[in-house]
């Protein structure tokens, strides 16, 4: 004791020396440690850049420019995206409105649908709303409301000119998707789904179900092909009517006329008789009994039927594709 209290100085410095020497042997373990994970990730890095040297396709030389080509074909993907979007034209939306204007463009298309489908002979609903029977007549709307109200309105019009084109007899609904709060979900007016995004197209589907004949169902598909917008036909669902047509007469008859003209002697005069034959005056010689006519069938009482259409119930799912505006 008394040794280091005359060299409390010197004690003091090797101490400090022995932590610091501890110190910078902990410091160079961890370092030979982090080598270590260096030379081991570049000798990945230098095996990952052997296997590309020696791939098929090269990366790329002087004479092969792989990079180069890679960019020939991102654009030749922009110029067919951008063909694309000429054939797949979505349908014109309304433009941006306010509350107070969307009910007012609510109330007027419902009205030109329902006048359109009179002046086509189209059976509707009494008082149809085309879906949107919960916003008919309100005056505010959940925000973001609006917007994608305006572009199923229109949408749902494009595809009822279709329907009243085709003269079906009775449009008995559609249903849409739900994309507001305000959207009473699991009514009849919705369908229990969603829209569908992706980094190409926006896919909202429409269910459509409608009274008419095989050839209605027919000009409907073929108004749907026809079409300037972009409109797939997901299911079909076909079948009969338990509902009659009023008006409608399907049966195509075909009757068997019977013409049967009555036989019967030509007229001889009188006169002539008597002088030929010696007869008295006013005399008349017994005529020859006609000859026997092959008998004809009678007119059936009924109409025999050769053809019997029965109105069918049609039910439609069809996704209306819009395509995004390219990067």
């Amino acid at each position: 004791m008394p040794w280091i209290k005359r060299n409390l100085f010197f004690v003091a410095g090797g101490l400090a020396a022995l932590v610091m020497l501890g110190f910078a042997g902990f410091y160079l373990f961890a370092s030979l440690n982090n080598d270590s994970t260096v030379s081991v990730e570049l000798e990945r890095q230098l095996s990952e850049l052997k296997r590309l040297y020696n791939a098929d396709p090269h990366p790329g030389t002087e004479d092969i420019d792989n990079i180069g080509a890679a960019k020939k074909d991102q654009q030749r993907v922009r110029e067919f995206l951008k063909d694309a979007h000429k054939l797949f034209v979505p349908v014109p939306p309304y433009e941006k409105t306010n509350d107070r204007g969307f009910n007012t463009l609510l109330l007027s298309t419902i009205y030109e649908l329902q006048t359109g489908a009179s002046n086509a002979g189209v059976v509707l609903q009494p008082q149809y709303a085309f879906t949107f029977s919960a916003q008919k007549g309100k005056l505010t709307f959940s925000p973001g409301s609006i917007e994608p109200w305006t572009a199923q309105l229109s949408e749902i019009k494009a595809i009822c000119s279709i329907l009243y084109e085709a003269k079906i007899n009775a449009l008995e609904g559609l249903r849409r998707v739900p994309v507001s709060v305000d959207d009473a979900a699991g009514t009849a007016d919705y369908l229990a789904t969603t829209v569908v995004t992706n980094d190409i197209a926006i896919v909202t589907p429409y269910e459509v179900t409608f009274r008419s004949f095989s050839g209605d169902l027919g000009k409907v598909m073929d108004g749907i092909l026809r079409s300037t917008n972009c409109f797939i036909v997901k299911t079909l669902n076909v079948e009969q009517s338990k509902v009659p047509i009023p008006g409608s007469n399907p049966n195509i008859s075909a009757f068997n006329p019977v013409y049967n003209p009555a036989v019967s002697a030509p007229p001889v005069a009188a006169e002539r008789f008597a002088d030929r034959y010696g007869l008295a005056p006013g005399a008349v010689a017994p005529r020859p009994a006609p000859a026997p006519v092959a008998g004809r069938p009678a007119a059936p009482s009924v109409p025999s039927v050769f053809l019997s259409e029965k109105p069918l119930r049609i039910t439609l799912l069809i996704d209306v594709v819009k395509l995004k505006p390219p990067q």
